[in-house]
């Protein structure tokens, strides 16, 4: 990259209101919690937190191979679906998602929510035409760790795993051009409601999307090691961003998770503008 791009963080780790996220050519913790994203040509990048966590890791050359933005900027209508949990279902990142399509290019990207509160990723196989394919999407979210992870399906992490690979494989097979996005989601409390102690291998699930992003050259944003941070530093914060042990609020999602998802979407946006 020839020049650093500064853009604002609404969230820093140790100072409010400070946060900035550097685009450089090299990745590194920088001072006062600052992330610094990976942002060479054909190179995998990340953001990282002070601690040196991963928080989200992408291919800039996943920009040329996906029309996604492309199309966008030529004028062209493109379908963005997320597909999840009730973290995506009632999550108010999914909102901001919408508003930042919206604002960026009026009347060209049709969003979908097709989350499904309660449901894990055999749900989400099961209900994969009628959900995603029959909506051709061009870009895609996925998260179904979270309640993969629930004792009450006794699901085995391999199965989270391959079904992850069905889900992948039958959108890419429709459209090898669409624009895949993995995510692992907050982290949770045993809240008076919560469930937290019923997800005993949630990190081995989590670990599924991970080593799948790796494995495969896709994208992934890891939003547990922010939402860990703040449960260790700030638990009274924390507690009031996920009052029920497992949902953000509103000011939680907007917060915390939306924020590495915005800089994503901007990062591949000027990716895409500086290519032209």
């Amino acid at each position: 990259v020839k020049s650093a791009q500064e853009l604002q963080h609404p969230y820093d780790m140790d100072n409010p209101g400070v946060q900035r996220i550097v685009i450089k050519a090299k990745t590194e913790a920088g001072a006062n919690g600052s992330f610094r994203i990976l942002a060479v040509p054909g190179s995998c990048g990340k953001i990282t937190s002070p601690s040196s966590q991963k928080l989200l890791a992408w291919s800039p050359s996943l920009v040329k191979s996906s029309p996604f933005f492309p199309q966008l900027d030529l004028g062209k209508k493109q379908t963005a679906l997320v597909y999840g949990t009730s973290l995506t279902q009632g999550g108010a990142w999914t909102g901001a998602l919408k508003g930042w399509f919206d604002q960026r290019y009026p009347g060209q990207v049709t969003f979908v929510n097709s989350g499904g509160s309660g449901m894990n990723s055999d749900w989400a196989v099961e209900n994969l035409k009628t959900k995603v394919l029959d909506h051709h999407p061009n870009l895609v979210f996925i998260e179904f760790s979270y309640n993969d992870a629930h004792e009450k399906f006794a699901m085995p992490v391999e199965r989270g795993a391959a079904n992850l690979d069905q889900m992948v494989r039958a959108i890419q097979a429709q459209a090898p051009g669409t624009l895949i996005v993995l995510q692992v989601m907050n982290v949770g409390w045993d809240a008076p409601n919560g469930s937290l102690s019923k997800r005993p291998q949630l990190q081995a699930f989590n670990d599924n999307y991970r080593a799948y992003a790796k494995a495969h050259g896709l994208l992934l944003i890891d939003h547990n090691p922010a939402w860990q941070h703040l449960k260790e530093t700030e638990p009274e914060k924390f507690h009031s961003f996920v009052p029920d042990g497992t949902h953000p609020s509103k000011d939680g999602s907007l917060a915390i998770t939306w924020p590495a998802i915005q800089t994503l979407l901007e990062s591949l946006r000027n990716e895409t503008l500086k290519g032209k």
